[in-house]
């Protein structure tokens, strides 16, 4: 699985509108205080041996509802978009942008949560985990059995989200761990409008 796919097909279910409450850890109450997030990443994927298969690092910033911008600078620049109608996926390497309705673009995956989009416990079960190096940490098994991740973990430092895992059906795991991160910034209305660069192929809502 890819950098871009993984992350496109479930992203860890955090930092979300979601309902629901596992003992000890409130949902509701640690994900509502959220209104805005943003800061660098470090993603990896390792097979079902732990071998290290892929490795990135960016930045990202969102807003809920449905707007975000996950930035991907190494090791090949990729961008993620959504104004909160539309997801822009900007391949520089390629010169090419996939551009789709967020609904459709994000259906029921982890993803939809991550942008606020979807409801957690309509789609996973939650359990509590117990707390590790002063990280307070949640299991999420999705309901529909043909779910491309088996699991999601989630850890959280206070209300700060810390690390995210997903687990897929070939065994392999995402790893995402969140660095610098700001709570609740100002973070400005354009930056998750998105315009194609000129000379670039558009595909996907009338593009060629």
């Amino acid at each position: 699985m890819t950098l871009r796919g993984a992350w496109i097909a479930a992203q860890a279910a955090v930092l979300l509108s979601v309902s629901g409450t596992v003992s000890g850890l409130d949902l509701d109450q640690q994900l509502g205080a959220i209104k805005t997030l943003r800061g660098d990443f470090v993603q990896e994927v390792r097979d079902s041996r732990g071998a290290l298969k892929e490795r990135a690092e960016g930045s990202f910033a969102l807003a809920r509802p449905g707007r975000f911008d996950w930035h991907y600078l190494t090791p090949g620049e990729q961008r993620l978009v959504s104004d909160g109608t539309t997801v822009w996926l900007y391949d520089v390497d390629l010169e090419q942008v996939t551009r789709r309705r967020l609904g459709e673009a994000l259906g029921a995956t982890p993803l939809a949560l991550l942008a606020g989009t979807g409801k957690v416990d309509e789609t996973h079960r939650v359990e509590q985990l117990p707390t590790q190096a002063a990280l307070d940490w949640v299991r999420l098994v999705p309901r529909a059995s043909d779910a491309e991740f088996t699991e999601v973990l989630m850890a959280f430092r206070g209300q700060v989200p810390s690390v995210m895992e997903l687990h897929d059906r070939l065994g392999q795991k995402t790893v995402i761990t969140l660095l610098r991160v700001e709570l609740n910034a100002n973070i400005p209305e354009d930056t998750f409008q998105f315009e194609p660069p000129a000379g670039v192929d558009v595909i996907g809502l009338g593009g060629p």
